[in-house]
């Protein structure tokens, strides 16, 4: 007698089948890309922060040894720092290794610049032997000279009237005139003075950007909290000239 084996059925997806599972999986890379995205900008916010809170930190290490003064930029000390070393190489030795020197390992420094010294929204990167780029500029109100300021000097910690109001450092724009080997600073007094557009990377965050003040504490601001000049004497406000900071 003959057994008849019973038929076997192959399982398989109908095309409808497959569109389904394509479509939900399209419709929850579509709900999740944006969440994900949202959560990596708020963790580069939080350590460009982080990066500037450290700078106000460093500048009072810099004042405590260095009888009250602010540190310098590339724009008094000179690129050859013949009236000392710019903010950037002066705080080196804040971040727990040697101080910075012209013999400093290259990889040591290029990972200080891509870290201490750089907002992870910042596309610009060092490169061992390139220019050094900072994502951070000091306000150069506190270097200027009494012909360059029109009034008087704030070389020292304990002159600024309002250090909670009053800029210390900003986020320099990536993409300015000012995004050259020079640009740890932010030439804040010609914007009153001369109407110059400010080298403020004023949107960095996605949005606003991330501001240092004297006191030492961040914030996450509009550039037009920070200075706005308008016809109306009344309305308008500097933030970063320490005579006139609320």
């Amino acid at each position: 007698m003959k057994l008849v084996q019973p038929t076997r059925h192959r399982s398989a997806f109908t095309l409808i089948e497959l569109l389904v599972v394509v479509s939900i999986i399209a419709l929850l890379v579509a709900v999740l890309l944006p969440n994900l995205q949202s959560a990596r900008n708020q963790a580069k916010r939080v350590a460009c922060l982080s990066n500037l809170r450290e700078l106000g930190r460093f500048n009072q290490f810099y004042a405590d040894e260095y009888d009250n003064r602010f540190p310098r930029s590339h724009h008094s000390a000179g690129f050859g720092f013949q009236n000392g070393l710019p903010w950037g190489y002066a705080f080196v030795k804040y971040t727990g290794t040697e101080p910075w020197s012209s013999k400093m390992n290259d990889s040591s420094w290029v990972k200080l610049l891509n870290t201490n010294y750089r907002c992870g929204f910042d596309r610009r990167r060092a490169q061992p032997d390139g220019p050094p780029y900072w994502s951070y500029g000091l306000n150069v109100y506190f270097e200027l000279s009494v012909a360059e300021s029109g009034d008087r000097t704030w070389r020292l910690l304990d002159q600024i009237p309002r250090p909670g109001g009053t800029v210390l450092f900003a986020e320099v724009g990536d993409d300015s005139l000012m995004s050259s080997m020079s640009s740890d600073h932010l030439m804040a007094h010609f914007w009153s003075k001369y109407d110059a557009p400010a080298e403020v990377h004023k949107d960095r965050h996605r949005p606003n950007a991330g501001y240092t003040f004297v006191d030492g504490h961040v914030e996450n601001l509009k550039f037009e909290k920070t200075f706005e000049k308008t016809d109306d004497e009344q309305s308008s406000h500097d933030n970063w000239n320490p005579g006139t900071a609320q």
